[in-house]
C-alpha cells in the first residue's frame, strides 16, 4: 500500500516537474484576433521608426513554459482521490468505534479499525500536502497562461496596426506607365498624405 502511494507521489511530481523539460522549443500560440477596428484607433499613437515585433514575441515566448497546467489537474486529481480515501479510512474508524459491538464482532472491528488507521496516516500525509502543492501552482500558471493571453493580444494589435502604416507618413511612389495610343511611355510621381 505504501508502495503505491509513494509511486503515485513520485509520478505526479516528475509530471509536473519534469513535463517541460522535453519540450526544447516551445510551440508559439496562435493569436487570437480580439479588438475591433474602433479599439484599435483608440490605441496611444506608436513610434513608427521601432519596430517591437520582436519584444512582444518573446514575451509570449518568456511565458510559454509556465503557462501549462495540465500536470497541476492531474495532480489534483491524484491529491485529491488519496485525501478522500484517507478521511474516509478515518471516517470508517470513527464509525466502528461508535458501533457498539461485543464480542467476536468487536475484536474483528478492533483489528479493521487498527488496518484503516494505519492505512489512512499515510494517505493523509502523502495526498495532503500534493492536493495543497497542485492547487498552489495551478493558480500560479494559470496567471502565466492570463499574461500569455494578454501579450498575444498586445502583438496581434500591434502587428494589425504596423500592417496599416503610418497615417502621418507622407507617401512617394513612381509608377511606370506605357500609352499605347501615342507610342510613348514615362514615368509618374504619385504623392499620398
Amino acid at each position: 500500500m505504501r508502495i503505491l502511494l509513494f509511486v503515485f507521489l513520485f509520478s505526479s511530481l516528475v509530471f509536473a516537474r519534469g513535463l517541460h523539460s522535453y519540450e526544447r522549443t516551445p510551440v508559439y500560440p496562435v493569436p487570437k484576433d480580439t479588438l475591433t477596428d474602433e479599439q484599435l484607433a483608440e490605441l496611444p499613437p506608436m513610434d513608427w521608426s521601432i519596430d517591437s515585433t520582436d519584444i512582444y514575441h518573446q514575451l509570449v515566448l518568456n511565458e510559454i513554459p509556465n503557462a501549462r497546467y495540465d500536470q497541476n489537474i492531474f495532480g489534483i486529481v491524484i491529491g485529491g482521490a488519496l485525501t478522500a480515501a484517507g478521511l474516509y479510512c478515518v471516517g470508517s474508524v470513527i464509525y466502528l468505534e461508535n458501533n457498539g459491538s461485543v464480542g467476536w464482532d468487536a475484536v474483528f472491528e478492533g483489528i479493521v479499525e487498527g488496518v484503516l488507521l494505519t492505512a489512512s496516516v499515510p494517505l493523509l500525509l502523502v495526498g495532503g500536502p500534493l492536493l495543497g502543492y497542485n492547487i498552489y501552482y495551478l493558480n500560479e500558471h494559470r496567471a502565466h497562461a492570463r499574461q500569455r493571453d494578454e501579450y498575444l493580444k498586445a502583438e496581434n494589435a500591434y502587428k494589425r496596426r504596423r500592417a496599416a502604416g503610418n497615417p502621418d507618413a507622407v507617401s512617394i511612389s513612381i509608377v511606370p506607365t506605357i500609352d499605347f495610343a501615342h507610342a510613348g511611355g514615362g514615368m509618374n510621381l504619385m504623392v499620398a498624405f
